[in-house]
């Protein structure tokens, strides 16, 4: 039996609720996935901003980090993620 192996890179966000949720599956095919922290980019865009603004030297290009999710970290890197939940309201 041939078995396929996924791995997810998303274009927007990376490493989606949906995507951890299937790395927590005992029998998924789905390997990892990319996170890209978009939370902790703010900083570096600012300084970034400023150092325009100021005519200062830039870059041309600025990189942000990126981590591989798995199996294997996804509860350490998202521990958070069981107190999401989705609350229905009647309609």
């Amino acid at each position: 039996m041939r078995f396929a192996y996924f791995l997810h890179f998303g274009a927007l966000g990376g490493a989606l609720a949906t995507g951890r949720a299937e790395l927590r599956q005992v029998h998924s095919r789905f390997v990892g996935t990319a996170a890209n922290f978009p939370e902790k980019c703010g900083p570096k865009v600012i300084r970034l901003a400023l150092d325009i603004l100021e005519r200062k030297a830039t870059p041309s290009e600025v990189f942000t980090r990126h981590q591989i999710i798995t199996p294997g970290n996804v509860d350490h890197l998202h521990p958070n993620d069981a107190l999401m939940t989705v609350i229905k309201t009647p309609a």
